[in-house]
């Protein structure tokens, strides 16, 4: 699926998606920088996406489909540092990151 049809998919989906309840409306603090806690995001990831490949969806032009095998290596150029989000496969389970080092999970409600 190329790039601009992937983020106009998760782009109606998004508005489908029932975020799991966190203290901050669903957003957990991973940090930024120095103080990011890769352990928190790692093992997140691992639950959500068990050795999966994932889709990125960073804006119209530059969404891919990522390699399991890359995908932790290529999360350490992103979090923190841009917005963006994660879907699996079946584009039925999200996670999303903000630029200030938060994050949240969810999973489509295809009943919406």
């Amino acid at each position: 699926m190329d790039s601009e049809m992937l983020f106009k998919i998760t782009n109606f989906l998004r508005h489908k998606v029932e975020w799991l309840d966190n203290a901050e409306d669903g957003w957990v603090r991973f940090g930024q920088g120095h103080q990011r806690k890769w352990d928190l995001v790692e093992s997140t990831l691992s639950e959500q996406f068990p050795s999966q490949d994932v889709y990125i969806l960073r804006g119209r032009t530059n969404s891919n489909l990522e390699p399991s095998e890359s995908l932790h290596v290529r999360l350490k150029t992103l979090a923190g540092k841009e917005d963006f989000m994660l879907w699996n496969k079946d584009m039925n389970i999200i996670m999303e990151f903000s630029s200030i080092g938060m994050m949240r999970m969810g999973k489509l409600n295809k009943k919406l």
